[in-house]
């Protein structure tokens, strides 16, 4: 059975005990800059580190449009106790 976007009304936003996967927002495109710029957490994914601020915010747009065009969707993932942008995860290509 194929998963298809177009049946999702409204964003998903997903609960665990520490953490909250929410829609993104263009305000965590400074958070996703610190992090998407550490050489440490780039070694291990398969393209090159954000070089600008400008960058960070055109790939957080690029993510909330693709949901809206049901090419795929993206999670903000935050720390529940201080609510700290802390990372991402994508479903597309489906």
């Amino acid at each position: 059975m194929a998963f298809d976007l177009k049946t999702i009304d409204s964003f998903p936003t997903l609960t665990t005990e520490r953490l909250l996967l929410r829609e993104y927002q263009n305000a965590d495109a400074q958070d996703l800059l610190e992090i998407r710029t550490d050489p440490l957490v780039m070694r291990f994914m398969d393209r090159e580190p954000f070089k600008s601020l400008e960058e960070s915010e055109q790939f957080v747009k690029t993510k909330i449009q693709d949901r809206l065009e049901h090419k795929g969707i993206s999670w903000a993932v935050c720390d529940k106790t201080e609510g700290h942008f802390v990372g991402d995860l994508s479903y597309w290509k489906f």
